[in-house]
């Protein structure tokens, strides 16, 4: 078991020595890696057309996501 645990840490310990800020999920796009989980969510919603039809629908997104956030944060401070 001990051997398998310390595995899986050096793997770990590897991988997230490789990525940006050492932390998932990262995006990679032709050999260049790209982090932050909402700017990730928010190039993806882009390139799919699925970030609204306009300025106005995306701004509304961005705020819901952003206010999403909050929440997740809020939750956090007070446990």
């Amino acid at each position: 078991m001990w051997d398998r645990l310390l595995c899986n840490n050096l793997m770990t310990f590897l991988y997230i020595a490789d990525v940006p800020m050492g932390q998932v999920p990262v995006l990679e796009i032709d050999g260049k890696q790209y982090h932050q989980s909402r700017a990730i969510g928010r190039f993806i919603a882009k390139k799919g057309n699925l970030y609204g039809s306009d300025d106005f629908e995306a701004m509304e997104i961005d705020a819901t996501i952003d206010s999403m956030d909050d929440i997740r944060l809020g939750k956090n401070i007070a446990n």
